[in-house]
């Protein structure tokens, strides 16, 4: 079992954010996958609040895929630990 400490896995979350937000990473309509990041709040919140029955896997895989790909368009990697949630968001809002 891969165990990731709090920095790398809000450095993964920055990186999927950033992704998603300049819309530079696709993956298939999953129903699954795209319910998760609807609901996903990042590292930190608590895991009620994902609602019972509701797990993150799908995300978290997505996350570790964002992290192997190369450096964003923009040449960034990581941004400041609050930016994702507002790229959370702005995805949550879209679907």
């Amino acid at each position: 079992e891969q165990v990731f400490t709090r920095p790398e896995k809000i450095a993964m979350e920055n990186k999927l954010a950033l992704l998603l937000e300049e819309e530079s990473i696709r993956f298939p309509k999953i129903d699954v996958l795209i319910r998760e990041l609807k609901r996903y709040r990042g590292v930190g919140a608590p895991k009620s609040k994902l609602g019972e029955g509701s797990h993150d896997d799908c995300v978290s895989s997505l996350m570790l895929l964002a992290k192997m790909l190369p450096r964003s368009p923009l040449g960034q990697t990581d941004t400041a630990p609050t930016r994702h949630q507002a790229a959370w968001e702005t995805r949550r809002n879209r679907n």
